[in-house]
């Protein structure tokens, strides 16, 4: 969010904080949207069926403009000086990723050795 809403100086939020806030979303067909839809429903958000980007940073952009507020992966949180990044409280919003690859590969030694470092208990 942008550091001059009014939430922007909590430590982290939960769903009901998400009640009534404009939420900007990426285009159709981003996993990241989906989740994010899901997210509004449960918090009461509305989200911005007037706004839609095509980028991450697009959005990071809107967020700093003033324009509403957004869910990001925390992977793709970067530094902004009109941006806030507040975590979720208690059990947050979660994604599974998967790894695939053709068993043919020569690369098949390295890629189980990567999906390793990748696993994390749930």
């Amino acid at each position: 969010m942008n550091v001059r809403h009014a939430k922007a100086d909590r430590g982290a939020v939960g769903l009901g904080d998400l009640e009534n806030e404009d939420v900007l979303l990426l285009d159709e067909g981003h996993c990241v949207r989906e989740q994010a839809l899901e997210i509004c429903k449960s918090g009461h958000a509305n989200a911005n069926v007037n706004f839609r980007a095509s980028s991450l940073e697009t959005v990071r952009q809107m967020v700093a403009a003033n324009m509403g507020v957004t869910l990001m992966p925390e992977l793709a949180a970067k530094p902004l000086d009109e941006v806030r990044y507040l975590s979720f409280e208690g059990e947050g919003p979660q994604r599974k990723i998967g790894l695939f690859w053709h068993e043919a590969t020569p690369r098949n030694e390295l890629l189980f050795r990567f999906a390793e470092i990748l696993k994390v208990d749930v």
